[in-house]
């Protein structure tokens, strides 16, 4: 596979052995958007947890903050991100499940 998806890949690994987040920087980024949270994980990003907000009872999923994670949602909202749709399916069938397992044990 190559394009862009690949590219994405490539990134988030050597960011992820060169590169380290500063003390003052947040080591999270939150999405109450599933899809938005689907192309995260098939893009190679870390989901680190979920939550729902009692004020608004939705779900946010919250992965690791690399220096990229801007240009990936720039990308998807702009529709010239790529990712395996197979996996990208997954994804999606994977956070719904884990949505409903949060509101049926109240976490």
């Amino acid at each position: 596979m190559g394009g862009l998806f690949c590219y994405i890949t490539d990134r988030i690994q050597t960011m992820n052995e060169n590169e380290t987040l500063s003390e003052t920087d947040s080591k999270e980024l939150s999405t109450c958007d599933l899809y938005l949270a689907a192309f995260f994980m098939s893009a190679g990003c870390k989901l680190v947890s979920s939550f729902r907000n009692k004020r608004n009872g939705r779900v946010y999923f919250a992965f690791e903050r690399n220096p990229i994670i801007h240009e990936l949602q720039m990308n998807y909202h702009s529709r010239e991100a790529k990712v395996p749709a197979a996996t990208y399916a997954d994804n999606i069938k994977g956070l719904k499940s884990l949505c409903h397992t949060i509101s049926t044990t109240g976490e």
